[in-house]
């Protein structure tokens, strides 16, 4: 078991984001829950970020409940042998039309890695025009998961341990 006090989990949660660009959302309604994979990208704060047309059932599913899961892990060729990854808890909003231009760059960046990306203008609005809802998932808990350290256990993450920057 791994010193906690040591952990740099600002670092642990940006390897474990950035390793990969799928997650899978969790949503419920009366009748069950729902998974679905997303690509997602993040930001500084550690919001995630999707995009989804309206009229599948976890757009429907957040309609009626904005509190969602999403489990995020690495893949084995990043973390080996091990299990390494991420369950939160959050709030899922929609992105105000005046930040669609920037959350659209930063997903197409994170979409784009190896390649230098130029945005374009009003892109993200026309994913907007064709159906696409931008949304905003805020954490509101994280647990870190990896056998490394914790065997098949996870550790919650105090949210004010994260840093911001």
């Amino acid at each position: 078991m791994k010193n906690e006090k040591n952990m740099d989990w600002s670092k642990l949660v940006r390897e474990c984001l950035d390793s990969t660009a799928m997650a899978v959302l969790a949503t419920r309604e009366e009748s069950g829950v729902w998974a679905t994979p997303i690509y997602f990208s993040y930001d500084k704060e550690f919001n995630l970020y999707f995009i989804s047309p309206a009229e599948t059932r976890h757009m429907k599913d957040i309609k009626r409940d904005q509190h969602v899961a999403v489990a995020i892990f690495m893949p084995s060729s990043a973390s080996g042998i091990h299990q390494v990854g991420l369950q939160m808890d959050g709030k899922a909003t929609m992105v105000p039309d005046k930040q669609i231009e920037d959350i659209y760059a930063l997903r197409a960046k994170r979409m784009n890695r190896d390649i230098d990306w130029v945005p374009v203008p009003m892109e993200g609005h026309f994913v907007k025009e064709h159906g696409g809802v931008f949304m905003k998932i805020t954490p509101t808990s994280i647990n870190y998961v990896d056998t490394r350290y914790f065997g098949g256990n996870s550790k919650r993450i105090p949210l004010e341990k994260i840093s911001k920057a």
